[in-house]
């Protein structure tokens, strides 16, 4: 299943299971600048949830809990097949390349397109 623009927008419950600062469970050279975590309830193409990253603030959000947060972009990656999404808290509308420079530490390693939530009025 691959993640459609329907979601861009849909608010959703998401629960951090990396925080920023932490080490990939794989990949012990990759480092979390943002935290990142997973849409509980969901099923992404790896049979897992749906992954997400959280592109608000580091400080703004407590990884104690599950929070409400907004779609605002996907990452479509073209060569592994499973898509992510990125999520804010706090009305953020990035740009693409905001997406790309907040994700990049991961998404280096594949080919991938983003799409983002469009402003309103734009």
């Amino acid at each position: 299943m691959k993640i459609h623009k329907e979601w861009l927008g849909r608010k959703v419950m998401v629960e951090i299971d990396r925080p920023a600062g932490s080490m990939h469970p794989l990949h012990g050279d990759i480092v979390f600048p943002i935290h990142y975590g997973f849409i509980p309830g969901t099923r992404a193409e790896d049979g897992r949830a749906i992954d997400i990253y959280v592109l608000d603030p580091v400080e703004a959000i407590d990884i104690g809990a599950d929070f409400e947060a907004t779609v605002v972009a996907i990452i479509h990656r073209l060569d592994d097949g499973e898509d992510k999404l990125a999520v804010s808290t706090t009305g953020l509308h990035p740009t693409k390349d905001e997406v790309e420079s907040a994700v990049e530490f991961q998404e280096q390693w594949f080919k991938h397109t983003i799409e983002v939530l469009r402003v309103p009025g734009s």
